[in-house]
């Protein structure tokens, strides 16, 4: 399938070198594979012909050991011995000599009075312990038999080691035991183990927290590798910080870990809803306007957000270079930084583990970019074995969801605006039209014309999505691929967007090397509709129909004429209003589409038993591509005269580019002494990210078939080409240091020190740091009796981390050339002021913590915390005499504090048996310490405008989500009017911004979820509630469709049934006429106190069933781990506020249905 076309030869290029790529990729694997197996080949028949009978060798030693002698035979010939050291250690040190002796006389010589024995098996030297029953085994000769059927027969001894199948750590304790038989063995400090056991025997390899293997032994490999998988039960038992791995026993951070199994139980298609569900203080705003668009990045924050929000960012970049939110969490995906996007757009199927780091512990590690916390997220890797396909295919049904739109209906309407005066006049002739007007339009209604214009535009949409996995390998090597197709369809006709995903994981084993690299290939399309905005058509009125008698479709909705009093040819007898939904019949484009590379290579080191070091490189790189087309019959250009053909047709292009190279370097300790734990990390990192974007305009389009770029006239007048470019490097050095003595006292250390390039001169390089302490009081003495407390974890840590989301230029003076020469030089004006003094902002963290479990059943995690961001970075506007609007400060502090709690309680679990129910709470509130007189400028800015959205204002000890609002005492009922009261309780009918004061706060008193997880003999639901208690909200929607509409347009019923018409009534809303009956032309409503309103609400987010095939099932079609499910999504939503939700995009309601197994 062929996604994009380049028409300019740059374009060609890369499509050229990623074809490049591709193919050199597939070229490769299919050398490495032929050289694989010729290797395979050779080392088979060298091996096979050799025997230690006809190999000869050389040896000369004196007084030493056997295990040296036994390496520099092993340096002469090809074969390999296997041995318990621990027995050649035992044996005193030897001195033999012999020149060109046979290896079976050698050993046989070295061997003699030492208890020992030999065997060839294969290329190998099978050292043993003789007794009497190995004498016999060893010594009887079976002629009649081949080599391979007597090594079945005999008992061989076996040296192992376990390991972790994702890190490759050693596994220490481990239980290996001989299937069907008593005898066993334990892994040692460095997973090692040895067994005797005969070939052909199944050993099983088990460990807590992984799952159990089963390994058939043979005669041709003596030295096992054993890989455990992690259990989804314990996966919890390890933090994953990105850069190293801690015990959850030993640490002392705030983390959050959401294994793939509880992902899975929320959705199979948004990660960032399903992890928002499962831990609340990650939290997703409402996104009133926007509602379910699937082309909308949502706003993500955690903890509430440690930055101030600056309300002049760039909101018109397309393609996201430039707008970043201040508050968004630091995403690391398998150990590099990656954006918003990439997350958003990922495969929740390919996600084995979410680890959520919150508090200083935790996160300080990653220095200037953590303040506002970091997501870990690991996908799958693959397991060892033969090769097993896993498939997951869904088919999402989505169906908008207009329940909070409460419109007039035609006869309705036109009533409300008889009663509103929108027909009466004191000008005769003027009435005459108006006369006019109102009788055409009731011939309308009284004919049957009733249009529901809020379905015209959308539909329930049908996507799906298919992902197929493959994986296996043997002991050194193990590989991976992965294909996921998406394809989502909005409610909105037309909307869509498609992702088709594509990655290979390799990894491979060399001595105590591992390799590992994925490569990853996305591609993504993205359509608007070309319906254009939800709220286009809940103003229109129901009186008009899209369509003429024929059927055919309108461009202008109402075009009236009318002379002596009656319709007709004549003047015109209203303003034409435009049909929106023509559009949709036009050859529109509106659509966003990017390409993105990403290989990561790991190389890993197992230095010794207690040394691991880390080298990690990730190439990203992305082109992205926004190109909207309006024919020149678009009703944007209904305005426009014939002589303006110049004008009518739009094409707006943007193309660009992004390059992330992140690296890291590590080196890990482990080492045990006694009772104490020790855990060690030192590391570096580095990045370099480069963004550049260009947009070109074009305008004067002859027809909608000539729609390419170059079919225009000119380019936009008064205008000319624009981009962006942002580079910016970072450096980094790290250390950790964790200690836990008898698993009960608990101690994390952490240090970075950055420098990045977006900071000032001055202020380049920067310190961030953490300290944790942790107690488990469930080790100590006085608990062993109380068998009830199973875990009792007591935490607190406190340290520095960092923020750095701002563009790149901004510590530095940058200037703009004039376009046009003066005596032949072009000149520069000054285009924004730098600042060398710009310093890190530091967030200060407390965290106090808690982890109990009790009878086993019921889990508690609770974090009180307390942040203060120190020097917060804002934007400061500044006066046009100087030349450039604004600059960069650290411009005061801001504390944000509150609580979290994680309750879980299981009522029954067992293999396809589980019940267990949940409490999810978090409460945070945030004010300003300390400002700079700096931001005086901004909050003139809010006392100047007169604005109907409340603007942001800064004050000390005020929240950053309050609202500031003037207070209202409500309606006058004499005439209808708001009363309002000044700042000094004076009551007034005049609205001053100058009064304006706290009114209230956006942000919740308690959020949080609440459900059931249920299982019983493979029968599943799944109940996930969200609710928010307390709190208030401006409610736009009193501001916008009640009191500030249009008449002429269609409004909310409350418009209808609670505006003040007559003088008497007692009303929440103001007067739509005056006394006389006249329409009000007052002016709009700004921000009143009448409009703040108490917020709590209650939705179903997420309630699945599912059915579990049973494993008899499974056996008998030869698949494995079979499930189907049914998904709903905000099924139901109670609110105490009534307001209009999905104002340009309508949210939706979705059922999805999911089909998994494996073979």
């Amino acid at each position: 399938m062929k996604f994009f076309r380049y028409r300019e030869l740059v374009f060609l290029y890369r499509e050229a070198v990623f074809s490049i790529c591709k193919a050199g990729l597939m070229r490769l694997g299919f050398i490495i594979a032929i050289l694989g197996c010729t290797a395979q080949i050779l080392s088979a028949n060298s091996t096979k012909a050799q025997t230690i009978d006809a190999t000869t060798i050389q040896v000369n030693v004196r007084n030493q050991p056997l295990l040296d002698v036994f390496k520099q035979i092993e340096s002469q010939t090809t074969f390999r011995f296997a041995y318990n050291k621990a027995q050649l250690t035992a044996v005193a040190p030897v001195t033999f000599q012999s020149k060109n002796a046979s290896l079976r006389t050698v050993l046989e010589s070295l061997l003699n009075k030492t208890g020992l024995g030999f065997r060839q098996i294969n290329n190998k030297v099978v050292i043993y312990q003789l007794t009497s029953s190995s004498t016999k085994i060893f010594a009887e000769e079976e002629e009649d038999k081949p080599e391979t059927q007597a090594a079945q027969d005999q008992v061989l001894r076996y040296q192992g080691k376990v390991v972790d199948d994702h890190s490759g750590d050693p596994i220490i304790g481990a239980t290996i035991v001989l299937k069907g038989a008593t005898q066993g063995a334990v892994s040692n400090t460095k997973g090692e183990f040895v067994i005797d056991a005969t070939p052909g025997a199944v050993l099983i390899v088990s460990s807590l927290g992984f799952e159990k293997k089963e390994v058939t032994l043979n005669a041709n490999n003596l030295r096992l590798i054993v890989r455990l998988g992690v259990s989804a039960k314990t996966l919890t038992d390890v933090v994953v910080t990105g850069l190293y791995n801690r015990p959850s026993q030993n640490f002392t951070g705030a983390a959050t870990i959401l294994t793939r199994e509880k992902l899975g139980k929320v959705s199979n298609n948004n990660l960032l809803a399903a992890i928002s569900t499962l831990d609340p203080s990650f939290q997703i705003p409402e996104n009133i306007a926007n509602g379910a668009n699937p082309n909308t990045l949502p706003n993500v924050q955690l903890r509430g957000g440690n930055s101030i929000a600056n309300p002049t960012a760039n909101t018109t970049d397309v393609l996201g270079y430039s707008n970043k939110n201040v508050n968004t969490p630091l995403f690391i995906l398998d150990g590099f930084e990656v954006p918003l996007q990439r997350i958003f757009d990922l495969d929740i199927n390919r996600v084995a583990k979410v680890t959520i780091l919150k508090d200083a512990a935790a996160t300080s590690i990653y220095g200037s970019r953590a303040a506002n916390g970091v997501v870990i997220m690991e996908l799958i890797a693959p397991q060892d074995g033969k090769l097993r396909i896993s498939v997951n295919s869904n088919m999402t049904i989505e169906t908008p969801d207009l329940r909070d739109y409460d419109l007039l209906n035609a006869r309705e309407k036109l009533d409300l605006e008889l009663k509103g005066g929108i027909y009466k006049s004191s000008i005769n002739e003027e009435q005459e039209r108006l006369n006019v007007l109102y009788a055409a339009r009731l011939s309308e209604v009284q004919r049957g014309i009733n249009t529901y214009w809020l379905s015209k535009p959308v539909r329930t949409g049908v996507g799906t999505k298919h992902n197929v996995y493959i994986e296996g390998g043997g002991n050194n090597a193990l590989y991976g691929v992965s294909l996921t197709y998406d394809k989502r369809n909005g409610v909105m006709k037309g909307s869509d967007r498609e992702n088709i995903q594509a990655s290979s994981y390799l990894s491979y084993r060399l001595k105590n090397f591992q390799f590992r690299n994925e490569v990853t290939l996305g591609f993504n399309k993205a359509n608007n509709s070309p319906y254009g905005t939800f709220d286009q058509y809940t103003i229109l009125n129901p009186y008009w129909t899209p369509y003429d008698a024929n059927g055919k479709m309108k461009y202008y909705l109402e075009d009236l004429s009318y002379q002596n009093g009656q319709l007709g040819s004549g003047k015109l007898l209203n303003g034409r209003v435009v049909n929106p939904m023509y559009n949709s019949s036009l050859a529109i484009v509106d659509q966003n589409r990017y390409k993105n590379l990403m290989n990561n290579l790991n190389v890993v080191w197992q230095a010794t038993s207690w040394l691991r070091v880390n080298g990690r490189l990730s190439l990203q790189q992305q082109s992205d591509f926004y190109d909207k087309f309006l024919p020149p019959s678009h009703t944007d250009f209904a305005s426009l005269n014939a002589e303006d053909y110049a004008k009518k047709g739009s094409y707006s292009r943007t193309n660009g580019d992004s390059r992330l190279i992140d690296g890291n370097f590590t080196a890990d300790l482990n080492k045990t002494i006694g009772k104490s734990v020790f855990f060690g990390t030192l590391g570096m990192n580095f990045q370099d990210q480069r963004n550049e974007a260009t947009t070109l305009e074009a305008t004067g389009f002859p027809n909608e078939r000539l729609n390419r770029f170059f079919n225009a006239i000119q380019y936009k007048k008064d205008s000319k080409p624009m981009g962006m470019e942002s580079k910016s490097r970072l450096a980094g050095y790290l250390a950790n240091f964790s200690y836990a003595y008898d698993s009960r006292y608990l101690l994390d250390i952490s240090y970075r020190l950055d420098g990045s390039s977006l900071f000032g001169a001055d202020k380049r390089f920067a310190n961030f740091w953490s300290v944790g302490g942790g107690w488990n009081l469930h080790k100590e003495k006085f608990w062993a009796s109380g068998t009830n407390v199973n875990l009792l974890k007591l935490r607190y840590s406190f340290g520095y981390t960092g923020s750095q989301r701002f563009a790149s230029y901004l510590a530095l003076t940058t200037g703009q050339y004039y376009q046009v020469p003066y005596n032949g030089q072009y000149g520069v004006y000054l285009l924004g002021y730098g600042n060398p003094d710009l310093a890190w902002q530091q967030t200060q963290k407390h965290n106090w913590g808690t982890d109990i479990t009790l009878f086993n059943k019921l889990n508690i995690s609770a974090n009180y915390f307390i942040e203060k961001t120190q020097g917060a970075l804002a934007t400061v506007n500044t006066a046009p005499s100087t030349g450039f609007n604004s600059y960069q400060e650290n411009l005061g502090d801001l504390t944000n504090k509150g609580w979290e709690a994680y309750i879980n309680y299981t009522i029954l679990s067992n293999k396809r048996n589980n019940i267990n129910v949940f409490l999810n709470l978090f409460s945070a509130e945030g004010k300003y310490t300390r400002l700079s007189n700096s931001l005086e400028e901004l909050n003139k800015r809010a006392d100047t405008s007169k604005s109907t959205v409340p603007l942001i204002r800064y004050a000390e000890g005020m929240s950053p989500t309050a609202i500031w609002a003037v207070r209202s005492k409500g309606i006058d009922p004499s005439n209808g009017r708001e009363i309002f009261i000044t700042r000094d309780g004076k009551e007034t009918n005049t609205y001053s911004t100058a009064d304006q004061v706290v009114v209230g706060d956006s942000r919740a008193k308690l959020e949080g979820t609440f459900g059931v997880n249920y299982e019983l003999k493979g029968i599943g639901f799944n109940a996930y509630f969200r609710f928010r208690y307390g709190g208030q909200t401006y409610n736009q929607t009193l501001a916008d469709r009640v009191e500030n509409v249009s008449l002429r347009q269609n409004v909310d019923r409350r418009v209808y049934t609670q505006r003040w018409q007559k003088p008497g009534d007692h009303t929440f809303f103001k007067g739509i006429t005056d006394p006389e009956g006249y329409t009000v032309n007052a002016g709009p409503t700004y921000p009143t106190s009448r409009f703040v309103q108490d917020y709590s609400y209650l939705s179903a987010e997420s309630i699945s069933v599912y059915y579990r095939f049973s494993d008899t099932f499974n056996k008998r079609y030869g698949v494995s781990n079979t499930k189907i499910s049914l998904y709903t999504g905000q099924l139901f939503r109670m609110s105490t506020v009534k307001q209009e939700r999905g104002l340009a995009y309508p949210y939706s309601q979705t059922f999805t249905f999911l089909f998994q197994t494996s073979f």
